[in-house]
């Protein structure tokens, strides 16, 4: 069998998709990273699940605003005072928006809600 002329099943899903604008694009393995889950059987046991909305008013605050209330926050006080004592060497900064890290990323520092 050659791809120029399919036989079987696959010659069945050549004509099925002929009418379609379709372009396959070929992934080894490898570089498919969905591949298991696009051949596993669809679950049978699904269940219904009730859906509930829930609203939350967050106050809006300033950068500030937050700082002051993370400092008055016994465990969070620590971490930060750590980050604040953090050797300089270290790639990993404390800044009003959050930590720093390798210039990169920015974790901020929230309050527990």
């Amino acid at each position: 069998m050659t791809l120029s002329s399919p036989t079987g099943r696959l010659a069945r899903w050549a004509l099925q998709i002929q009418t379609y604008n379709l372009k396959i694009d070929y992934f080894p393995g490898k570089c498919n990273v969905v591949a298991d889950m696009l051949s596993r059987p669809e679950c049978s046991d699904k269940q219904t699940c009730e859906l509930q909305t829930v609203v939350i008013d967050v106050p809006s605050r300033t950068a500030g605003e937050l700082r002051t209330e993370q400092l008055k926050d016994l465990e969070l006080k620590k971490i930060i005072d750590c980050f604040e004592d953090i050797n300089k060497s270290v790639d990993c900064e404390l800044d009003r928006r959050g930590v720093r890290l390798k210039s990169r990323s920015t974790l901020p520092l929230l309050p527990t809600l």
